[in-house]
């Protein structure tokens, strides 16, 4: 019933009304923030100690890759310290603060610990007081961290699994630090963060990033690093490369983005595309309320063969009443938040939304006077 945002891009971050909007509370002091986490009534917020450079760039270059390759790593995390806070979620109140230079994406807090990776190592808090439980040894992700991606960190049950963008994946005992084991991590993703996730209880990694993978996934037991399953792909998802953001997984599923959205169903070892579903760069799609959410996206690729729009798809058909000779009032069915919503109606020279209406003409039917 909450969201977290900065309201811009150098301001703390604030708590709105999930229905309305409306500014609950903001969090003083948490000015330049980055990332958000909120875990059993405590957002953990990570900082920086200076504005953001981006409203300054600038581009160069004629050819969009030459400034891709100029900006990611200019315009990086070259290992600066940085502010980690704690804040009580309802009251706004501050637990506490520490200053430590912390990798970008690499912040994963469970029930008893915020665990994140300094560039060096990995770093385990107490969530309660912040105060430092243990220190990993040396496991050093490449800096600068480019803007597009980061060493990845995330908490199962009694296992930290960390990816240092190296081609390596290893467990560590989140009670100690103690590293455990060491795996291939398989190349994933398009200028984006790479896949690591936990599903059925393994760990698991996929040749996906590029046509010439094979799409093969291994599952690794999270405690011993122990391979326990291997399948190939059982469909070959052409296109060049991976879409530009991380995959995703469920319990049962892991959605890449080979082409468009893959379900590869982990029991039946089975990949089911769908070539006409992507989102949006970076962030991806989002599995939720046994949906897959679809935000729009800029993608140029494969225009013919993809849906438009924001889209909440569905595993299997919805029952839906007979809507047969019914008025559009009857078949709308209203929720408890609809009679606060108000309404501007467009004229045929607005631009209300994203390029122009739901096709996405990019164009208005109005007259232009030079």
């Amino acid at each position: 019933d909450r969201v977290y945002v900065t309201l811009g891009i150098d301001d703390p971050v604030s708590v709105l009304d999930a229905s309305t909007g409306e500014t609950k509370l903001v969090f003083e002091g948490s000015e330049f923030a980055r990332e958000i986490v909120v875990s059993d009534g405590v957002a953990f917020l990570l900082a920086d100690e200076t504005p953001s450079k981006y409203p300054d760039f600038r581009r160069l270059s004629s050819y969009v890759w030459d400034n891709t390759r100029r900006a990611n790593p200019d315009w990086g995390w070259s290992g600066t310290q940085r502010n980690l806070f704690a804040y009580d979620a309802q009251s706004g109140k501050r637990l506490w603060e520490i200053q430590s230079p912390v990798a970008p994406c690499s912040l994963a807090v469970d029930s008893t610990r915020a665990i994140f990776h300094d560039g060096d190592k990995l770093v385990c808090l107490d969530r309660k007081t912040g105060k430092t439980l243990w220190e990993s040894e040396s496991c050093p992700t490449a800096k600068p961290v480019f803007t597009n991606t980061g060493p990845r960190v995330l908490i199962y049950e009694d296992i930290v699994v960390y990816a240092g963008n190296d081609g390596k994946m290893s467990g560590w005992s989140a009670q100690t630090g103690e590293k455990l084991w060491e795996q291939r991590h398989r190349p994933s993703g398009h200028n984006s963060l790479k896949d690591l996730y936990v599903a059925s209880g393994l760990v698991w990694t996929a040749a996906i990033a590029n046509n010439k993978d094979d799409g093969t996934f291994v599952g690794y037991d999270p405690r011993t690093g122990e391979q326990t399953r291997e399948f190939p792909a059982d469909v070959h998802p052409h296109w060049f490369h991976h879409r530009c953001y991380p995959s995703k997984a469920t319990e049962n599923f892991i959605l890449t983005g080979r082409n468009g959205t893959e379900y590869v169903d982990l029991a039946a070892e089975s990949w089911n595309p769908n070539h006409w579903i992507r989102g949006g760069c970076i962030y991806g799609v989002m599995p939720c309320n046994g949906m897959t959410y679809v935000p729009m996206d800029s993608c140029g690729c494969q225009l013919e063969a993809k849906l438009t729009g924001f889209n909440a798809l569905s595993a299997s058909p919805i029952p839906m009443p007979d809507s047969a000779g019914l008025s559009g009032d009857a078949r709308l069915e209203k929720g408890p938040a609809y009679e606060q919503i108000k309404a501007v109606s467009a004229k045929a020279e607005d631009w209300p939304t994203y390029r122009q209406n739901n096709a996405r003409s990019g164009s208005v039917a109005s007259a232009t006077a030079f």
